[in-house]
């Protein structure tokens, strides 16, 4: 019998690595590059340890070896030709493994991929087992958001991985009938993968032992969780990643903060490879996959026409409204909402969570879905348990909300048994381990809770008490879970005791002002949002807190309370400040468009108010002409996705009030309007004639949308014979206007001219030849760009030939350079003509031109030389004219035709190097250099970098870029050479774009010279320029990808040089440095630590901190990249942003930027929990802005 695994032996070892050395791989590069096996095969066959003989003979076919010389014969071996022994309960696990995925599979809705986390999620998990690196990876959401769907992909993709390779295992399991001790967790962990009762410890251990390190997959460890278990979680966390086990569960978010923080006790020990990944909602495209699927899925949803119309219908209504947005993209709300309406075929547009809640409660809970006597009986039954059991979950509730009951707690009756049982196969109470029953969702248990209030005496009881504690402010900071349930209540009192509870609030907080915003709009009555104007006042005298309270509700509100919402966004668009008004413009637009037509009283308000805070806050043009700007611009991008053409006439009128106080995208986006609209043709020429009053802005962005509005008048006026600008096209270009409106009329008679050969010919005749009273330069430059646009649109080869019908020697010598500029459009060196002309017409162009050379050598080898730009024909009369008449010509006419000389041709490099002290000469002989280079001829490499120190600027420079764009095209060069360059060099442009080579180097071979890499920071220690030093940073993060060893890893003593550089710029304090390389500064620091450089965690904290306190990271820096960077660094060093909160927040006079505060926030959130009491001390300090406390708020969803 074979053997099913193979060892070499030590002969056979030294063999194989003799062959790795010669195909130049690692054997870290066998797994990673050439995916033969995993890691641990691999190390185990160069090792001399089992390994399976089907990736035994891979590795050796793939060294080109005989598997049977390397393997240990059996005689050496001193054993007999058995199988190997393989963990009896594999197959078992797999049995049960997959029995556990189909029971991942979503409720409602088909299952949905995920890819963007999926593939990060496998990224991650794949390279921990390749590089053997512990790991452990929460995958955390809310209640809804497909957790254990995405978990099962995960599954999905390991099994079949892992069975074709045989070389790593895996196991799922669930958590949903645990747990019968906490001291057995781990038995019953084993017991669940593998039906025997060992631990996952020893079973674990004996699966690596025979298939290498694994991965076990843990779902809804939520279910479990309690205080109690977190400390034997971290030893069986521990344990596992000792035997080299990847542990991958998923976890509600709120759960995981509220068992797990603070984390770094919690997971003590393993906390840096804690990596957590966050599933979110869906995005449109999900939304409309999974509502298709639905309907395709569903045998008893009758749906006459296609599913994807229902799945239209979802994104088209809730692109219209906030309110039903929000739920279509909650997977979980969504499923609800294709359960309820599917067959109805309409969707309520007014829909908002708590109506979708009581629909729901209604056809699920209110009714019996079976055809019985006693259904009304039972389905008041199914109500009164719902309500009961919330009220249970409710006064068991503390710190946190209680979301779940025991069953062993409740008793029923025969009718109440069945509708328990109805209830739990409807899927509105789930069981979960440990015999715990929950809601389906926490919001609907908030929903339940807030009618249990309404609905019961008892209810009514703890209601007034819980109003009575929020009038008195007597509401503990901890239970923050109470604002979302007294929402929920204040949007099913009646309207009556809506308005008292309004009365008695204390609006003047933000928690009930907040509470009462969101409520308003989410009622059903219209009356109830009459409340708004009141809580406008309120905020308008407030914050930017209470502001952006009132904007987040505005937003969601359904359209029936649209009017009234749209006084509070107008009102704030007039009074709130820079930080907020970037958010109430688009909320204005989005709210704009939700009015059925017509809206055009509704815009001018909105531009009304944005007047009055252009006057009240006395801003100046530029700020004044952004937000113009960006509110057209919202404005039409919200109608493209409303499929929206036509704009009200009224509209365009507004706009063409304020068109001179508009800047230049404003100024773009109105006349698009004008055009897209198809508004009447009188209407776009009172805009036209208007705009060419006044000079176009500076920028001149609406040039484009301008010529096409031009054009499109220009040919309905030509043929009515109504045009003011003139009677033909050529009249009407050189009509007496402003120089820069010339230029739009010259690009629409070009427009015209692309398919008009007469007027084509009378423009190329009248620009190269003719002479008149009316000859001017402007005259002729209005022709060259009305030749330009016409080449520009398709006319190239129109062009090309009316050209050729033109005597050279007619041309006047003033005229010749024209020529050179319709050459190069012809030539299409820019890439932006439809229609270049082909190689046949540039070489019949150059035979045109050639007899010629002679009499105007400087302009006409000009010409020659664009016709040459890939062209090897006129590339070849080129360097033959060249070499002819370069020797004898004066130095002047040599100086200029060298200096835009393009393509260079070998023949003339020995005059090149007889003229060598001419700069010009050198900055030929640079580009003959880069070109030989590029064709393979690697001398001419050391020539270049040789002229990188060339005395002149400009020769150095272009040197540097032929370097740099040698690296780019993968040419290797010895980068060795480099080093004096970026000693002696003075030229900051040459020492940038060198280290950019050497960057590009070590990129594309995937491998850094670390040694090298030193060097360089020592040469460049006192660099004073922001450029260079930029580039110095991305080497040090280049080192790190690309380190030597095959792996990412951090060097020690390039940390060093990084963090002495920092400390340098630290020191010098130049602001305008500063703020260019800190992005660069802090994606470093980063990466020191995230790859394992530790020993340097004090000094990379001082850094961090010194960088917070001294550059503003707003607008420079993705918060992410902050936010990750102090979280790493906590993992490392516990007190960290204790210290960094009390230290350079609380106790110092110099204030830390609003946005620097606020990344500080989100990674206290994210390491601590939302509920931190550093965050409490930042809420209650007065030197914390009003931003950063509304970010904390945000944060803890309040």
């Amino acid at each position: 019998m074979s053997k099913r695994s193979l060892t070499a032996s030590k002969d056979g070892i030294q063999k194989a690595k003799r062959a790795l050395e010669r195909k130049n791989l690692t054997q870290l590069a066998l797994a990673n590059e050439e995916a033969i096996a995993s890691w641990t095969p691999i190390n185990n066959f160069f090792n001399g340890k089992n390994v399976s003989r089907r990736i035994f003979q891979e590795i050796c076919h793939f060294l080109d070896l005989d598997w049977q010389e390397i393997a240990l014969s059996t005689f050496e071996e001193g054993e007999e030709e058995t199988d190997l022994e393989v963990p009896e309960d594999l197959q078992e696990i797999e049995r049960t493994s997959n029995r556990t995925r189909e029971a991942l599979n979503p409720y409602i809705l088909p299952r949905i991929r995920r890819d963007i986390l999926l593939e990060k999620c496998l990224k991650s998990i794949n390279l921990g087992v390749q590089q053997q690196k512990r790991l452990v990876m929460p995958i955390l959401g809310s209640a809804g958001y497909g957790k254990s769907t995405i978990l099962g992909n995960i599954y999905d993709e390991l099994y079949q991985n892992f069975k074709q390779s045989q070389s790593s295992w895996v196991a799922l399991v669930r958590c949903n009938d645990l747990i019968e001790s906490l001291e057995n967790f781990s038995l019953e962990l084993g017991e669940k993968v593998s039906g025997t009762r060992k631990p996952i410890t020893e079973i674990a251990q004996s699966l690596s032992e025979h298939l290498g390190r694994g991965i076990l997959l843990i779902d809804t460890l939520d279910l479990v969780l309690e205080k109690r278990l977190v400390p034997i979680l971290r030893q069986l966390f521990a344990k596992l990643l000792e035997i080299g086990t990847t542990v991958v569960f998923t976890c509600r978010e709120q759960d995981f903060q509220d068992f797990f923080e603070p984390y770094h006790e919690s997971f003590a020990g393993f906390n840096p490879q804690v990596e957590r990944h966050y599933i979110r909602e869906f995005n449109d495209a999900e939304v409309k996959q999974a509502a298709i699927a639905f309907v395709q899925s569903r045998e008893d949803v009758i749906f006459g026409d296609l599913p994807e119309v229902f799945a239209e219908k979802i994104i088209r209504l809730s692109a219209d409204s906030k309110s039903l947005s929000a739920i279509t993209h909650n997977p979980l709300l969504l499923a609800l909402l294709c359960d309820l309406f599917a067959n109805e075929k309409t969707i309520p547009e007014d829909l908002t969570i708590s109506q979708l809640y009581e629909e729901y409660w209604n056809f699920r809970i209110a009714k019996s879905r079976k055809n019985r006597d006693d259904a009304p009986r039972l389905g008041q039954a199914k109500k009164v348990l719902c309500l009961n059991l919330s009220q249970q979950m409710y006064e068991q509730s503390q710190e946190h909300l209680r979301d779940f009951v025991y069953e062993s707690q409740l008793q029923f009756s025969d009718v109440e048994f069945i509708a328990y049982s109805e209830l739990k196969s409807d899927g509105v109470l789930v069981e979960v381990g440990g015999g715990r029953i929950i809601f389906f969702h926490q919001t609907f248990l908030e929903y339940a809770i807030a009618r249990w209030f309404e609905s019961t005496p008892e209810g009514e009881q703890a209601k007034t008490q819980l109003k009575a504690q929020i009038n008195q402010i007597q509401i503990n900071p901890s239970t923050y879970y109470i604002w979302p349930i007294f929402r929920q209540l204040l949007t099913l009192v009646q309207l009556a005791e809506f308005y008292q509870i309004y009365q008695d609030l204390n609006k003047q907080e933000i928690l009930p002002f907040r509470a009462l915003a969101l409520a308003c709009v989410s009622r059903i009555e219209l009356e109830s949002a009459s409340i708004l104007s009141d809580l406008l006042a309120i905020a308008l005298s407030k914050n930017y807190t209470f502001q952006d309270a009132l904007l987040t509700a505005a937003n969601s509100a359904p359209p029936r309370h649209l009017f009234q919402v749209w006084i509070v966004i107008i009102g704030l668009l007039e009074n709130v400040g820079e930080d907020l008004i970037n958010k109430t413009v688009e909320i204005t637009c989005e709210s704009l468009c939700r009015f059925p037509p017509p809206m055009s009283f509704y815009f001018n308000q909105a531009l009304i108010s944005l007047q009055e805070r252009t006057r009240k806050y006395n801003l100046d043009d530029k700020i004044a002409c952004h937000i113009y700007g960006q509110f057209l611009s919202l404005y039409d991008k919200r109608l493209q996705a409303l499929n929206q053409e036509s704009i009200e006439t009224e509209i365009l009128l507004y706009l063409k009030n304020i068109y001179f106080q508009l800047g230049s995208h404003a100024r773009a986006s109105v006349i698009n309007f004008y055009l897209k609209s198809q508004a009447p043709i009188a209407l776009q020429q009172e805009l036209f004639l208007l705009i060419i009053q006044q000079p176009p802005s500076n920028s001149f962005h609406e040039k484009k949308n301008a010529i096409k509005l031009c054009f499109n008048l220009l040919k309905n006026q030509l043929k009515e014979g109504n045009c003011l600008l003139g009677k033909s096209w050529f009249e009407v270009l050189h009509a007496p206007i402003e120089k820069r409106w010339c230029e739009v009329l010259s690009s629409a008679v070009g427009i015209e001219a692309s398919s008009n050969f007469d007027l084509m010919r009378q423009l190329l005749s009248s620009t190269l030849i003719e002479t008149s009273v009316h000859s001017s330069s402007e005259f002729n430059r209005c022709n060259t760009i009305a030749i330009e646009a016409a080449i520009a649109q398709g006319a190239s080869n129109a062009v090309a030939t009316i050209l050729q019908e033109i005597s050279i020697p007619t041309i006047p010598n003033n005229r010749l350079c024209t020529l050179v500029l319709i050459l190069r459009k012809l030539s299409n060196v820019e890439q932006a003509v439809v229609n270049p002309i082909t190689d046949d017409v540039k070489l019949a162009l150059a035979n045109w031109i050639i007899p010629h050379v002679e009499q105007n050598p400087v302009e006409l080898i000009r010409s020659l030389d664009i016709l040459a730009i890939n062209c090897p024909q006129v590339e070849q009369l080129l360097s033959q004219t060249l070499e002819k008449i370069l020797p004898h010509l004066p130095q002047q006419q040599v100086i200029q035709i060298l200096t835009k000389l393009d393509t260079v041709p070998l023949q003339i490099q020995p005059f090149l190097y007889q003229n060598f002290k001419l700069k010009e000469s050198r900055l030929a002989l640079v580009k003959l250099y880069l070109r030989q280079a590029q064709e393979e001829s690697q001398e001419t490499i050391p020539k270049l970098l040789s002229l990188c120190l060339d005395s002149s600027i400009d020769v150095a420079r272009s040197a540097s870029w032929a370097i740099l764009r040698l690296s780019e095209q993968k040419i290797q060069f010895d980068y060795n050479s480099c080093l004096p360059i970026l000693a002696q060099s003075r030229v900051i442009g040459v020492r940038q774009n060198i280290l950019k080579a050497l960057i590009e180097q070590f990129n594309w071979k995937n491998s850094a010279d670390i040694e090298f890499a030193l060097q360089v920071f020592q040469i460049l220690a006192n660099e004073p320029a922001p450029e260079v030093v930029q580039q110095m940073y991305i080497l040090a993060d280049c080192c790190i990808w690309n380190h030597p060893s095959g792996s990412r890893q951090s060097d020690s003593n390039l940390t060093k040089a990084v963090l002495n550089l920092t400390h340098r710029l630290l020191q010098e304090n130049q602001i305008q440095t500063l703020n260019m390389v800190t992005y660069n500064a802090f994606v470093s620091l980063n990466q020191m630590i995230k790859f394992n450089e530790v020993q340097e965690i004090e000094r990379i904290g001082e850094m961090t901190r010194a960088l917070l306190r001294q550059v503003n990271v707003s607008k420079k820096i993705d918060n992410l990249i902050i936010t990750g960077l102090l979280h790493n660094i906590f993992k490392f060093k516990a007190n960290f942003l204790e210290d960094l909160v009390r230290e350079d927040l609380l106790q110092t006079s110099q204030q830390i930027p609003v946005a620097n505060q606020c990344a500080i926030v989100v990674a206290i959130a994210n390491a601590y929990g939302k509920n931190s009491p550093l965050l409490d001390e930042l809420l209650a300090s007065e030197k914390t802005p009003e931003e950063v406390k509304s970010r904390i708020l945000r944060e803890r969803g309040v």
